[in-house]
């Protein structure tokens, strides 16, 4: 019985010593100059600490890490980390890491050449939080396993949130105007595709998007975009960092406060269909809803390199055909009304 209780003394402290070369060695690596533990016990299953804290020294990449009921789980056969699971971890990146270009000027890759022994088998947090530049902030749950092999590292999340907001940016001539984004994820990701779905509660709101004519030919205000459903694919190389495929497919529903064209009086709109988008175009299906009553079936293509073409149709009953379209059309005569039949509509819209 005593020697038992040796061996398993003996297990513990070496545990102990090796965990603690493994934290000299993080903090080493990653330039930190202040590390605080508070709560540590040591077993034989491997650390538990109530809580601790990290602050980089290193200004071209400074961060600060905390969490709460953090536990270090050990491989005995291999004597190693195996798994590191946190319930709270939160990280403060006051601003983006400097790029460092290797020696021929490129950027550095984004994954190490092999996987530092130091690191564990698998992470799981229950609740993240992130604070990034530009207060954009990252919410959720994450679990990651850390293969032998780097280009084998995978991440999964039920619920992780983003949100923030963008730059003024511009697309084929469109310009985006003040978007501010809270978009839900869960799915997978690994090292050289991504496939998520968007989750409940997800929304981009912009100010406003205008056409390459600084919105002459079109222009929407207090655009609001829901993708509730839709599926995100993408396909990029993290040697470069480069971004090679994305799609999003799936439900949209977009809310627009106000939309000017020439044609048309000022008016809010709503849409509800299907998205199919890529680096290339974007294409939508479904049901636009005027605020003057007016509802269209609409089939719109915007190809990024191309012209746009836009294809709309409605069917209206005589009674009602009159007013809706008074409300909804610029050049609609006044006091022309359709006191009966049906009436139906069809046009196709080319837009710059």
């Amino acid at each position: 019985m005593a020697g038992v209780v040796v061996v398993l003394l003996l297990m513990v402290i070496g545990a102990g010593v090796y965990a603690r070369d493994a934290w000299q060695q993080l903090m080493a690596n990653q330039s930190i100059q202040q590390f605080d533990w508070h709560g540590m016990r040591l077993s034989v299953d491997g650390i538990r600490a109530d809580s601790f804290s990290l602050v980089s020294s290193d200004p071209a990449r400074p961060f600060a890490v905390s969490a709460s009921d953090f536990v270090l789980g050990w491989d005995w056969q291999n004597f190693s980390l195996a798994s590191v699971r946190i319930e709270q971890l939160d990280v403060e990146l006051p601003a983006w890491p400097e790029p460092v270009p290797d020696g021929g000027g490129a950027r550095q890759s984004l994954l190490p050449g092999q996987t530092p022994a130091w690191l564990p088998d698998t992470i799981s947090v229950s609740s993240l939080r992130v604070d990034l530049p530009r207060e954009t902030g990252i919410r959720g749950n994450l679990y990651v396993e850390l293969a032998t092999d780097p280009a084998q590292w995978r991440m999964e999340t039920t619920g992780l949130w983003i949100s923030g907001s963008l730059p003024e940016s511009e697309r084929s001539g469109w310009r985006i105007s003040k978007a501010e984004g809270r978009i839900g994820l869960a799915g997978t990701a690994g090292v050289e595709s991504a496939k998520l779905d968007i989750l409940a509660g997800s929304t981009l709101h912009m100010d406003r998007v205008s056409s390459p004519d600084d919105g002459a030919t079109l222009a929407l205000a207090q655009v609001e975009a829901r993708a509730d459903g839709s599926t995100l694919e993408a396909r990029y190389n993290l040697s470069d960092q480069s971004l090679e495929k994305a799609q999003l497919a799936g439900p949209l529903a977009v809310d627009v406060g106000t939309l000017q064209q020439a044609n048309l009086k000022p008016r809010s709109w709503s849409f509800e269909g299907q998205l199919d988008a890529d680096l290339n175009r974007v294409d939508v299906r479904g049901v636009v809803k005027g605020a003057a009553g007016l509802v269209l079936d609409v089939d719109a293509r915007w190809p990024f390199t191309a012209t746009s073409q836009l294809a709309v149709s409605a069917e209206l009953e005589g009674s009602h055909a009159g007013r809706i379209l008074a409300g909804t059309l610029e050049s609609w005569p006044v006091g022309v009304e359709i006191s009966d039949g049906h009436l139906s509509a069809h046009a196709g819209v080319r837009l710059p």
